[in-house]
């Protein structure tokens, strides 16, 4: 066989031979350039280069490998340097390949060192020794072409194509192949610049693929992130509805439906839910729940504590402060009755075929028989079914009369009756009575309703109906006839019938006036620390604050937003002025008199804090601003259309004055330089109703106006445009809360009513249970409702009762009562069966937040 017929048949193209020492990192970047030269784009390589460090394997004999590849190659790279001059291996490799091939085969690179020819002697020159074996020196018949890799950094090669190098490979490679080396270099450019396209075509291509990917991705996921939203929204809307249904005779499961509604959707529907759920019923205090069905139960005098037997024979003690059980030791059977001792430290219990068992409520243990004493129980002459006492004994309560349509209480002492009260409704199934210590307030129940009857003097009543629990077979009142506990089921129901509600709190029930008509008084000082009642009697002014009254000279007070100064107005026949009053930390005192500019002049407001003050003059249409330091007028300022019939309202700080018009339009002006606009409710036309109140927020920030057709219109003060309409009946007084996004408005039977600023949903009705109606002809009138600037409260002056309650708006209290309402913790199970599936758990952990 020829040499070119072995040639053709190698497995190998080149043999690469080099020093590990001097050319371990060259070696490698060579051998990648000279099978990759000019190859087409689809191949791997275009010539196949043998290098013992990706080729050879652990093997036992290493030389009988390389003299394999040896044979299997058809030309010999030697990569020359005085390193691989002096390797054993490679003088070995190339005096194999000397014996074995032809020295044409063999190619010389040149890395490192000096390699000359010496044309007379036909041989390298002896200092080319230094680089090549010495095999070499006298092997080539005339001189060999060589390439010179010197200069070449190996380390640059796979950052970057170095042109230099690609040329020398160029020349390497035409002389393994036999090419033109032309031929080569433009072959290596077409298919360097078409792997390029190719690259960059495919980088597009997966670019564009990742895009798409990415856009479909993101589409799934919003396409997941709505379903999952519109499935929460349907199960909020679902709880929401659920806890309208049930807060008239489930409060305590409408209260979990309401919270874990706006936990899973905090929307406006389920706001409103919230609300309702804290509002409802404001003299339902808790729920406490028992694992037993309840038989017996008893109430401490001072009704700290309710005693509750069960079914089982099971006793336990109940704080009524905080809803929190202890067991105590029970009977052996079924609980059938209670008693108290006097002092409310023992209780007495009794089962069918049992001795009575007391037990001490302070140390849980059973007393020994005969250690305490109970009162014997002396019914007096009553006709009708068995009664029940109170828990001093003094009183007893029994139904009687025609059809035992009546419930009557006598005093124990003398059997004197001292009520005879009608059972309210058609049915007059009668479970259980109650009846306080006092004699003054008798509560019945039956399988649809609680009612608790308040006796008065002269043997009148007024009746109350409690809702937000379906009905009582259990009921106790303690003495003062202020708590009342009533049970159903394995549930107990704690009433506070002296609380104001959850979200509502008493600030102080004040002294008033002995004179009943209160048209003329009002709350000063918007704020839970420091209120203040006022009443204008024509010259004078009552101020009473926290059980003191003081009278102060002049009337139309005007006070500061803290109710630390207040003006009030004197007038002579001829001359008007303003008498200054500051607090002193116990009471007003006089500092200034400031005379006003005509008789017609009255305050309406402090300006710059409580540097000036504010006064309108309607016959002369005109706004004034007066310096209370001197009574200097610094400006007066022009209100087109104010008459003595407009009505005004001016900010917390005195920035903004509104004047209402009889024709139903508002002028604004701003005080600080008289700028005015008129606000128009439809393109600038009259809307045939009268103004019946008018107020602007603390911030300044909206003008509410009711009209006298019941229409509710809240302007913006930046944009002068209506934002919330609002056709909810005749209110007498409406008031914007922005902070607290609240609309609030009381009617004319003196509810207060809330909507959503936002939205204008109405979120509902505020329960303000001063209790005492009679007499008043026009309720609302009596009730006004007041800003508390900086806080998500409102207060509410209830005139009729001196009294001034303080509303929580905030969205975390009213989940706070209505979980404190409710004792317990909504379940998965329940909650499942409520939405009608297995809900999700994102939902299961939003809307389970009441804690257990």
């Amino acid at each position: 066989m020829s040499d070119s017929e072995k040639v053709s048949k190698c497995a190998y193209d080149a043999f690469l031979s080099y020093s590990q020492e001097s050319g371990g990192k060259l070696a490698p970047a060579l051998q990648r350039a000279v099978e990759t030269f000019a190859k087409p784009w689809y191949r791997r390589r275009g010539l196949r280069v043998f290098r013992d460090s990706t080729h050879v394997h652990v093997t036992s004999s290493l030389w009988g490998t390389i003299e394999s590849a040896l044979a299997e190659s058809s030309c010999f790279i030697l990569m020359a340097s005085p390193g691989a001059a002096k390797s054993p291996w490679v003088n070995q490799e190339v005096e194999w390949w000397l014996q074995h091939r032809p020295v044409s085969r063999l190619h010389i690179v040149l890395t490192e060192g000096e390699l000359g020819w010496d044309p007379v002697r036909g041989e390298f020159e002896v200092r080319s020794g230094d680089v090549l074996p010495h095999a070499l020196l006298r092997a080539f018949p005339s001189q060999p072409w060589w390439v010179d890799l010197r200069g070449i950094r190996a380390e640059r090669l796979p950052v970057r194509r170095d042109p230099a190098f690609l040329d020398r490979v160029a020349s390497l490679v035409a002389s393994l192949t036999g090419r033109p080396k032309d031929d080569l270099i433009g072959e290596e450019l077409r298919q360097h610049r078409r792997t390029k396209r190719i690259a960059m075509a495919a980088a597009a291509t997966v670019t564009a693929l990742a895009v798409t990917a990415t856009i479909a991705a993101t589409v799934a996921v919003q396409q997941r992130d709505q379903a999952r939203r519109a499935a929460d929204v349907a199960t909020a809307r679902l709880l929401a509805s659920s806890a309208s249904r049930d807060m008239a005779d489930r409060l305590d499961l409408a209260s979990l439906e309401a919270v874990a509604g706006h936990a899973v959707d905090p929307s406006s529907e389920t706001r409103a839910a919230l609300f309702q759920a804290a509002a409802a019923s404001p003299l339902l205090e808790r729920f406490v729940h028992t694992d037993v069905r309840l038989t017996a139960l008893a109430v401490t005098p001072d009704g700290s504590h309710a005693v509750v037997g069960g079914e089982d024979g099971s006793l336990r003690r109940v704080r009524l402060k905080d809803g929190s059980v202890t067991r105590l030791p029970g009977m052996n059977s079924e609980t059938t009755d209670l008693r108290i001792s006097t002092d409310g430290r023992h209780v007495a219990a009794w089962a069918y075929g049992q001795a009575p068992r007391i037990v001490d409520l302070t140390t849980g243990r059973v007393a020994e028989p005969g250690a305490v004493s109970f009162p014997a129980r002396e019914r007096p002459e009553a006709d009708g079914f068995s009664g029940v006492f109170s828990a001093n004994e003094r009183y007893f309560a029994n139904v009687g009369g025609p059809g035992a349509t009546r419930v009557r209480v006598l005093r124990v002492a003398d059997g004197r009756r001292v009520a005879d009260l009608a059972l309210p409704g058609d049915d007059t199934t009668v479970w259980s009575l109650a009846v306080s210590g006092d004699g003054a307030r008798v509560a019945v129940g039956n399988q649809t309703m609680i009612q608790v009857f308040s006796v008065r003097k002269g043997g009148a009543s007024v009746a109350g109906r409690l809702t937000g629990a379906p009905g009582a077979r259990l009921l106790a009142l303690d003495n003062g006839g202020r708590r009342l506990v009533t049970a159903t089921g394995q549930r107990l129901a704690v009433w506070d019938l002296g609380r104001r509600g959850r979200i509502v709190r008493s600030l102080a029930r004040l002294p008033g006036p002995d004179d009943p008509s209160f048209a003329s008084s009002g709350v000063a000082g918007a704020s839970a620390s420091r209120p203040f009642i006022w009443r204008d009697h024509g010259t004078s002014t009552t101020i009473a604050r926290n059980g003191g009254r003081q009278e102060l000279t002049g009337s139309g007070p005007v006070f500061t937003d803290r109710a630390r100064r207040v003006v009030t107005h004197v007038y002579t026949e001829d001359a008007a002025a303003l008498l200054v009053w500051a607090w002193n930390g116990a009471r007003y005192q006089q500092r200034a008199r400031v005379p006003l500019p005509s008789r017609e002049t009255t305050a309406v407001s402090f300006a710059r804090g409580d540097r000036e003050v504010l006064a309108v003059d309607t016959s002369q249409s005109r706004l004034t601003r007066i310096r209370l330091r001197d009574g200097v007028v610094l400006r007066r300022i022009r209100v087109p259309g104010l008459t003595p019939d407009s009505m005004l309202a001016v900010s917390g700080h005195g920035e903004y004055v509104a004047c209402g018009h009889d024709n139903g339009s508002v002028t604004l002006v701003r005080v600080e330089d008289g700028d005015s606009v008129t606000l128009w409710r439809k393109d600038r036309r009259a809307v045939g109703a009268r103004i019946a109140d008018i107020d602007m927020d603390h911030r300044g920030l909206t003008v509410s106006v009711v009209l006298m057709d019941g229409e509710v219109v809240v302007w913006d003060v930046a944009s002068r445009r209506p934002v919330r309409e609002l056709h909810a009946g005749r209110f007498v007084k409406v008031v914007t809360l922005p902070a607290a996004n609240v609309i609030t408005g009381v009617r004319l039977d003196g509810t207060v009513e809330l909507w959503e600023f936002d939205s204008g949903v109405r979120l509902g009705s505020l329960s303000v249970p001063v209790a005492d109606r009679v007499g008043w002809h026009e309720p609302g009138t009596y009730l006004s409702v007041t800003e508390v600037p900086g806080a998500h409260r409102m207060l509410v002056f209830a005139a009729a009762r001196i009294e001034l309650l303080s509303v929580d708006l905030r969205e975390g209290a009213w989940r706070d009562a209505a979980c404190g309402l409710a004792g317990r913790r909504l379940g998965a199970a329940e909650l499942e069966g409520m939405i009608g599936v297995r809900p999700a758990e994102r939902v299961r952990s939003r809307a389970l937040p009441c804690a257990g």
